[in-house]
Order: structure tokens, then sequence, then C-alpha cells
């Protein structure tokens, strides 16, 4: 006899079942499991994550830029490390004077790239270097074709002009070097191509970048002296009284030693035609 019949005969099986309320209580408990399955992830998730961090910058190209890519080298660095420490961050442009006001005042987090100098270690924190620059004297080559630095004692017989806001200017001035000081990149690099100075004080980077934007068909008309002020650190600056001041320090310093070590710091400055002018 087959299967169908036989169990024709014998009529249909039916499975035990528990208690209606049983089974009611068991369907909700599995439900909830399955929900907080579910949630448990995202609920990890957004307890980690940290609110994003506003930093105040402003408009120094190469270094930070709106129109740059990666908004310049040292803010794509920035950003690449708090990212690597898991950290979201914005960047907010204003006046340079207004973020660092901002930051002195706890308004805002950090602010970057700047000098470490006496007064700024009242109201911040110093991180490690985003990056290392030196300092040069740019000139004219027809007009000083034998030029050799030697000491800042020997600049004394020159007109010797600085931009207004750079870490070398207290050396400089120590030294009785400035004949002038100007107050934006462009003016002193225009005192230089007109003569009017003999020789511009000047970060590397942004005097090559400054005669770029100036003078792109007479880059090779100038040239630049062995640094007179070498490894010249420009680091994030932690504001001491606003309550993520110290969290965004220890983020960046964590998230910078990553990016180097995984190379990612120095991919950012092949990208940007850096590895050259600040020696890495």
């Amino acid at each position: 006899m087959d299967l169908y019949y036989t169990q024709a005969l014998r009529g249909p099986i039916v499975a035990p079942m528990s208690h209606p309320a049983s089974a009611k209580r068991l369907c909700a408990a599995a439900i909830l499991f399955a929900i907080l399955v579910i949630m448990a992830p995202a609920h990890t998730a957004a307890q980690e994550r940290q609110p994003t961090l506003m930093l105040a910058v402003g408009e120094w190209a190469p270094y930070v830029s709106e129109n740059s890519e990666g908004y310049g080298f040292a803010a794509e660095i920035v950003i690449k490390a708090f990212r690597a420490a898991g950290q979201d961050v914005e960047l907010v442009f204003m006046p340079w004077a207004r973020s660092l006001e901002l930051v002195k005042r706890g308004e805002l987090p950090a602010t970057f790239p700047w000098y470490m100098n006496t007064d700024r270690e009242l109201f911040a924190w110093f991180s490690e270097p985003i990056f290392r620059e030196c300092s040069v004297f740019f000139y004219k080559k027809d007009r000083f074709p034998d030029f050799r630095f030697q000491s800042l004692e020997t600049m004394r017989q020159y007109r010797v002009g600085g931009v207004d806001d750079y870490g070398y200017l207290p050396l400089l001035k120590e030294k009785g070097v400035l004949d002038s000081v100007s107050h934006v990149d462009p003016q002193g690099m225009r005192m230089l191509e007109d003569d009017r100075i003999d020789f511009l004080a000047q970060n590397i980077v942004r005097g090559w970048y400054t005669i770029e934007e100036l003078f792109p068909d007479k880059k090779t008309e100038f040239a630049t002296s062995d640094p007179f002020m070498k490894d010249d650190a420009m680091g994030l600056l932690a504001s001491r009284r606003h309550p993520q001041g110290k969290l965004a320090l220890a983020l960046f310093n964590k998230g910078l030693i990553i990016i180097k070590k995984n190379g990612t710091y120095r991919a950012i400055l092949e990208k940007h035609h850096m590895c050259r002018l600040l020696g890495n």
C-alpha cells in the first residue's frame, strides 16, 4: 500500500501544539530579539560617532584654500589625520585674525596651521607639526648672480624685506636685518620684483607659490638662499577653553601618526608637489 493511501486511512498527522498563550509569548519574544539584533549595530555606531569638529581656517594657498584640491596640502593632511582617528571635521573659512580670536575665546576647538609662540601658549595647545618648513631669502639672479648666504649679520648691508605675522620676523628683528615689513605676501614679492628691496625673507613654499601667481613667466629670474631658519614647525592650535579642544589635539596627534605610518602623509605631499620644497 503506498504512503498516500496509508495516510488517507489513518487521517491527517497533526503536530502537537502548545497552549495558545505560550505560543504568543514565544512569538513576541522572537520578534523583540530580532529587533534588538537589527538595531544593535546602528545604536553602537551612533554611540561611538563623535560630533563633527569645526576647525577655523583662512585663505593661505597652497597650504589651505577653498579653491585648491583637498583644500590645500596642509588641510588635506589635517582632514585625513582626523579621519584616520575616526573623527569627522569641517573647515570654516574666515579671516585669520578672527580664527585665532575664536579659538582664544573658546568658541571653536581648533585652527591651523600656525606657529607656536609664548602668547599663543596662554590660550592654546600646540599639536605635533603638520609640516616643517624652512625660511629663505628670495632675490633676483641678475642683481646678485654670485650671492651666497653666510650669516644674518652679513645681511645688514642689504635692503631686506619681510612679511607680517611670519615666524621668522622676531629673529630678523633681533638681528637688525629688516628694512621693511609688508602686510601681505604679494606686496613683498612685488617690491622685490620692482627692485625696491634687495632680498625678501619668506617661507620657501609660500614664496615660490607667490612668484607663480604673480610672475609665471619670470620664475627663472628668481633664486633663493640657503635657509636662514630651518625646521620651522607649523601645527594645529587647540583651544584650552573649548570643551572639545583637548579632544581635537589628541585625535589629530593620533591620526597624524597613523597616516605617517601607512604612507598617506607622503602621498599627500607628493600629490601637491611638496616633497622637494619641504625636504621630505
